[in-house]
């Protein structure tokens, strides 16, 4: 989002090489035109294991934490796996900690979260997270990250940069090999999507809470990506239109609500 064709590319850097207070260290630009990777690390900047993306609130959600001031940034190999969040709030004085994951203390492979890749934040600031397909014989996830509370709070109650409070397992591939990829909230715009599909029952459910989720690499004899709307349900959607009170349907059966 915006116009990157001019500024400054910047790295991150702190003293223990992963997290903690730090600082931006200006890339010579034309070095990084040629290998950022490279001018990063002779700049002394943290090396980190596949840094898969990034997320800011001013993309698909709102970020409740650090004054929605917070880089949250998926680590999908090495030690550090899991999802780092820089807090930005302070002008030149970025501040990194463990958001998701086994250092964070609420996720780790014991649970099922392994190798983070993508990142999307929804309107009440919980972190969908999808997985890279592992290499055992359980498919990829998506993982829902909860806020902590008062995260967006001033910082003199030391409750800013809390790792998330809740890590949850949203949805799972049966296939395998497929790749969970590109999780986004339908925003303004997203219409479109529900406007040139064929199937009617599409425009009823997207809206500015579908979770747009996408499998790619397909495996298991089927080599189609697919994109797949999820939407939260309300009570009124349940209703069938029958108020006689009666529990049976129209030949008599018990219906089984859920």
């Amino acid at each position: 989002k915006g116009d990157l064709s001019s500024g400054r590319l910047q790295a991150f850097d702190s003293p223990n090489g992963q997290d903690g207070a730090g600082r931006w260290i200006d890339l010579d630009r034309t070095q990084a035109q040629i290998n950022a990777d490279r001018e990063a690390e002779l700049r002394g900047a943290n090396e980190y294991m596949r840094p898969e993306d990034v997320e800011t609130g001013q993309s698909t959600g709102k970020d409740r934490n650090n004054g929605a001031n917070t880089v949250y940034v998926a680590l999908t190999e090495g030690d550090d796996e899991g999802v780092l969040a820089i807090d930005v709030s302070s002008s030149g004085r970025p501040f990194a900690y463990d958001y998701v994951g086994k250092q964070a203390g609420n996720a780790s492979e014991v649970t099922g979260f392994d190798a983070p890749d993508n990142l999307a934040l929804d309107r009440k600031g919980n972190l969908v997270i999808a997985e890279d397909p592992p290499t055992n014989s359980v498919g990829a996830d998506y993982f829902v990250a909860e806020p902590p509370r008062g995260g967006d709070d001033d910082d003199k109650g030391g409750k800013r940069r809390q790792p998330a409070r809740t890590v949850q397992r949203f949805a799972s591939l049966k296939d395998c090999i497929g790749e969970p990829s590109g999780p986004y909230f339908a925003l303004k715009g997203t219409e479109r999507f529900a406007e040139d599909n064929p199937n009617p029952a599409v425009a009823r459910v997207v809206d500015d809470e579908t979770l747009l989720a996408h499998r790619q690499h397909a495996g298991q004899g089927s080599t189609i990506d697919q994109l797949v709307a999820i939407s939260p349900v309300d009570d009124d959607d349940r209703d069938d239109g029958d108020d006689d009170g009666d529990d049976r349907d129209d030949d008599g059966d018990e219906r089984d609500e859920r």
